[in-house]
């Protein structure tokens, strides 16, 4: 589905088809789990927040400008959701499980391929550390930009800012998350 059918979908919603919002959901739902996961949450809660976003899509349907993208305005309802998240668990003392935390590495690799393989998901292990240790902004940026690969209109647009200001933020997000990389005990070279 390309940008146009979604947004014209999303208008068919905004109109009372709410039958339309299975479509997006079914477009959209792996989109977000990948965006939560990637920012840290284990798959439970992150299958949690996208049903939560869609929830927020369908109460907030009048409030989309078909003259924006639907998808910025989507991973802006998704961001927002996340923040609410991460506010109810730190009030109840809990901590965001993140997706390192979830789940054993599984290799399926064989021979010398094996220790080439443990020391990628170590590599992983540390990067997604280093991006957890970063301000959930910085971390959603480059969420957003290089794991996600939103265009980068659509992201200053989630953010609000310009293009030109968003590349300005995304290389200082880059930087820290270099930073934390190699004191955490990656490489320099990340």
């Amino acid at each position: 589905m390309d940008a146009f059918e979604a947004e014209q979908l999303m208008v068919a919603v905004r109109g009372g088809e709410l039958d339309k919002l299975g479509t997006l959901f079914e477009q959209y739902h792996a989109h977000l789990i990948g965006f939560f996961r990637k920012s840290g949450y284990a798959l439970p809660v992150s299958e949690d927040l996208a049903q939560e976003t869609f929830w927020r899509v369908m109460k907030y349907r009048s409030s989309y400008d078909s003259q924006r993208s639907f998808r910025a305005w989507l991973f802006k309802i998704a961001r927002n959701a996340m923040y609410d998240e991460s506010r109810k668990s730190s009030r109840r003392g809990e901590l965001i499980h993140s997706a390192m935390e979830s789940g054993v590495v599984q290799l399926s690799v064989e021979g010398r391929q094996v220790s080439a393989a443990i020391e990628g998901e170590e590599r992983k292990l540390l990067l997604q550390s280093a991006l957890s240790r970063l301000p959930a902004e910085k971390r959603d940026l480059i969420v957003m930009c290089r794991f996600e690969e939103l265009p980068q209109v659509e992201v200053a647009e989630v953010f609000g800012c310009s293009v030109g200001a968003l590349k300005v933020r995304l290389f200082r997000a880059l930087q820290d998350l270099k930073k934390e990389f190699v004191e955490i005990g990656g490489e320099a070279a990340l």
